[in-house]
């Protein structure tokens, strides 16, 4: 920023020394119209008129990226709520996920108790325990 203030002075103070040195009368003619005038109006307007122009078309940019800027702050408003929504229903299956570990594990469990109930009902040894006991009687 300050670059550019020292470029702008330093631009402005050649085009003022050479509008100074070069007051020599001249003509405009354009087209049928002809008009006398001196150096330093024609440089002077034609450097005012080059600053309008610039200074135009920098705001018309401006304007866009600030219309740019805007579309951009709803869409991120858009974007941060759909992600809220999203981050919800992520927590909500991680629940229902954990709940289902929970479920299977005391199934996993369940299923091996019955397992080793049945394995001792029907194993050998216990044939055999049991008969002991009826010959016993």
């Amino acid at each position: 920023m300050q670059w550019t203030v020292v470029i702008a002075l330093v631009f402005a103070l050649a085009v003022g020394l050479f509008s100074v040195q070069n007051v020599t009368p001249v003509t405009l003619k354009f087209f049928s119209y002809e008009v006398g005038t001196s150096l330093v109006v024609v440089v002077l307007s034609s450097v005012a008129f080059g600053a309008l122009m610039i200074g135009i078309l920098g705001l018309i940019g401006q304007i866009k990226a600030r219309l740019q800027i805007r579309t951009l702050k709803g869409r991120i408003k858009t974007l941060e709520k759909e992600l809220d929504k999203t981050q919800i229903e992520m927590d909500a299956l991680l629940g229902e996920k954990n709940d289902m570990a929970v479920d299977l594990a005391r199934y996993e469990g369940a299923q091996e108790e019955i397992l080793a109930q049945e394995a001792i009902q029907y194993s050998p040894e216990r044939e055999i325990l049991v008969s002991e006991e009826k010959e016993e009687n």
